[in-house]
């Protein structure tokens, strides 16, 4: 079974098919002769495999998270704007 992969080269970006045995090797475009490494086939992760859940929230809650940070530092960002602002207006 061989890999889908897009050439890294920005000109060509042609859809290349990789065959496995080559993964992690260092592999020449057929088109533009851009040389560029596949990557290795994704390894299960041991405790995974063992059926152990690992202590980690869900992939929602983490980006709930970092919005919710995001969203924070636009508000302070506003309230630094605004007091430069009035600080302009009083002199």
């Amino acid at each position: 079974m061989s890999v889908q992969m897009i050439c890294p080269n920005l000109r060509c970006r042609k859809i290349l098919g990789v065959p496995d045995d080559v993964r992690g090797k260092l592999v020449k475009c057929q088109y533009c002769q851009t040389a560029f490494r596949v990557p290795e086939a994704k390894k299960p992760d041991a405790t995974v495999a063992a059926g152990e859940k690992k202590d980690r929230p869900p992939p929602a809650a983490h980006f709930l998270d970092l919005f919710e940070r995001a969203q924070a530092d636009v508000a302070a960002q506003d309230r630094e704007r605004k007091r430069g602002e009035r600080r302009r207006r009083r002199r």
